[in-house]
């Protein structure tokens, strides 16, 4: 049983396309994308909101069940490839939304896990250790990426932010990586990139606690270095309140707007996390 849990989610912008939720025997955060072309047909503000507010309503419904995990999430595809086909112009879409996971469910004596992308799991293990589970080749394409904005930027004398909209086309390459065998694996609309997620379970009795976030939350450790280490970063997030922690990274954020100090795509991101301990 999950107990004394927290969790936050805020909108980086206009739009969340973040969402989290926590039950007694599940959690999850998931962060939507919307294709690099930007096409909108759903009824939401933009497509990744309405898949990320999909899958909510979806794993909500059927993550408690006595179900393995894998199976749970293949009827979700299912679900979700059904709901998406009642848009007139759902077979003309050239790249559909997607989202990054991290998903956790009490199955008998074990918590599975599951992650695609940058939704990173870390496990704080009885014995002292931490496990993290996250997919690595996303974050060496944003590296990537991110270098060629900096060094835009100081070729033109240029902020980081500005520099972004100048090189658009290497971000759209990486894009075009998504969902490929040399590239990075995200949760889309197809039950074969299931196969490709991380997946693992773990003896519950060996784990103290559990924590999911967005890479817009998870920034605060990874980029933004206002911890001292992952533990540090865990120990924060356990004891002191999320709001706190999150206005902490907003001020940072803030501060740091032409994305100079701190280099990333936007000011900004959706944020997410959970957090609870194992009974």
């Amino acid at each position: 049983m999950f107990v004394n849990e927290k969790f936050l989610c805020i909108a980086g912008g206009k739009n969340n396309e973040d969402v989290c939720n926590i039950n007694k025997n599940f959690a999850y955060v998931i962060d939507g994308a919307t294709g690099f072309n930007k096409e909108n047909i759903t009824d939401k503000p933009s497509d990744a909101q309405w898949y990320s507010n999909k899958w909510d309503f979806y794993l909500k419904n059927h993550l408690g069940k006595n179900k393995p995990l894998l199976e749970i999430l293949k009827n979700g595809l299912e679900y979700l490839n059904k709901e998406y086909s009642k848009f007139k112009r759902s077979s003309e879409v050239s790249d559909k939304p997607s989202a990054a996971c991290g998903i956790v469910k009490e199955q008998g004596q074990f918590i599975e896990y599951f992650v695609m992308c940058d939704c990173p799991i870390f496990i704080k293990m009885k014995n002292g250790k931490i496990k993290k589970i996250q997919a690595r080749k996303i974050g060496i394409y944003d590296n990537y990426t991110t270098s060629v904005a900096v060094k835009t930027a100081k070729e033109k004398n240029i902020n980081v932010i500005d520099a972004v909209l100048l090189v658009k086309e290497e971000y759209k390459k990486i894009r075009k990586l998504k969902n490929k065998d040399k590239g990075y694996q995200v949760l889309s609309f197809l039950d074969t990139n299931l196969k490709k997620g991380l997946y693992g379970r773990i003896n519950k009795n060996e784990i103290e606690s559990i924590t999911i976030c967005s890479d817009g939350f998870s920034c605060f450790y990874s980029l933004f270095n206002i911890c001292k280490n992952q533990k540090d970063f865990l120990n924060k997030i356990e004891s002191m309140p999320l709001k706190n922690l999150y206005d902490k990274l907003y001020e940072l954020q803030e501060k740091d707007a032409s994305c100079n100090e701190f280099p990333r795509a936007k000011k900004r991101d959706d944020a997410s996390v959970v957090n609870f301990k194992i009974k």
